[in-house]
């Protein structure tokens, strides 16, 4: 990277470090106790998982959450449907290897594999606890801190882009992670030489400390604290803007287009966001309950005339001829693989199937918005 693009972003950084960590205002430096508070509660084998990660990640819900994606509370809605030995596993694959980077990110795409099919499997619905590729860099990086780092698409892109990093990082499928930590390591190699700014840290972290009842020791001992600063300097830089006054890193007008096309982009996007997620919740408060079948005379095509012995949530459980068959409601009514119910009854069928088909339009939507917003911020 060019050192001296590099020193005048860090310069901006430091100056304005009292501002960027003012404790009631920005308080950037609330990511070390986020820290601290993980890797001092993270146990994989721990005997109440669920518990484990909720303390683990108690104070972390603001650096890796927003208002539309809540990656850390679909890990524990998967846990309290019955999910904890799945999502244990998915989390020790994902620790599997440190070392080869290669290896780390091909983890992380497996880990969101695996927990987005279990939530499109019990709640395809839930789409803002899906995770994106940033949630399980940055489960690693708060609980490895001393070898992973934290990431943000954006950041990383921009910054990458200021200091003419030779390497492409990448987005989508082309996302390199090998590329985005050689350029961290380089910028951690820059901020371990300044001396006096690690002396400034350590006096915002017994400040921290202080805050959240911890001892300076806990803060200023934590393994890799200066690889949070590079992920700090990143994001900073980004949404402080502490790039102003400097060389665009392309063309000037160029530049300025691609990012009020982007800027208008994520505006579009958090509108159309509020829109569908208004129009979700208004279609789930007029959701009419399942009609009650049980005793119901009910005939099937091929199983002829049964009745409905009993009825767990839209599962109808129906003996035909000493044999139990079950139906999902409301397609069997509504497509016609149950006959005989009332006029009443099918009028519900069909109002249900017409707000499922509505809840997947919309969710499969917010959900596409999401994935493109992750990419843009």
């Amino acid at each position: 990277m060019n050192k001296t693009v590099f020193k005048e972003i860090f310069d901006n950084y430091k100056g304005k470090y009292d501002f960027l960590n003012d404790p009631d205002g920005r308080n950037e430096i609330y990511k070390w106790p986020a820290v601290r508070c993980c890797i001092d509660n993270w146990e994989i084998d721990a005997d109440d998982f669920l518990d484990m990660f909720k303390r683990s990640m108690r104070l972390s819900q603001n650096i890796i959450e927003n208002r539309y994606k809540h990656p850390i509370n679909g890990i524990v809605f998967l846990c309290e449907q019955g999910k904890t030995d799945q999502v244990r596993e998915a989390f020790r694959k994902l620790l599997s290897d440190e070392e080869d980077i290669r290896k780390v990110q091909s983890n992380a795409d497996t880990f969101q594999d695996e927990i987005n099919a279990m939530l499109g499997e019990i709640a395809p619905e839930k789409w803002s606890y899906e995770q994106d590729r940033r949630d399980p860099l940055m489960y690693l990086a708060f609980i490895r801190p001393g070898s992973c780092y934290m990431f943000k698409a954006e950041s990383a892109r921009v910054f990458a882009n200021y200091v003419e990093f030779g390497d492409d990082i990448g987005s989508g499928q082309t996302f390199r992670l090998d590329n985005y930590y050689r350029l961290c390591d380089e910028v951690l190699a820059e901020v371990e030489d300044d001396v006096e700014f690690v002396e400034m840290l350590d006096d915002k972290l017994t400040m921290a400390a202080e805050k959240n009842d911890m001892d300076a020791a806990d803060l200023q001992d934590i393994p890799g604290k200066l690889k949070i600063v590079v992920y700090d300097i990143m994001y900073c830089a980004n949404s402080a803007w502490l790039y102003e006054g400097m060389p665009e890193p392309v063309k000037k007008g160029s530049k300025q287009d691609k990012e009020r096309t982007r800027h208008k982009r994520i505006e579009e996007i958090h509108d159309q966001l509020d829109k569908e997620n208004a129009e979700l919740d208004a279609l789930l408060k007029d959701v009419p309950e399942y009609p009650d079948l049980v005793g119901a005379e009910l005939t099937n095509i091929r199983y002829g005339k049964g009745i409905v012995k009993s009825q767990a949530g839209h599962y109808l459980h129906i003996e035909y001829n000493g044999d139990e068959k079950t139906f999902p409601l409301p397609d069997c009514i509504t497509k016609g693989y149950l006959k005989g119910a009332d006029d009443s009854v099918v009028d519900v069928c069909k109002r249900l199937s017409e707000i499922d088909a509505e809840k997947k339009r919309l969710t499969g939507s917010l959900r596409r918005l999401s994935e493109e917003l992750s990419l843009l911020e």
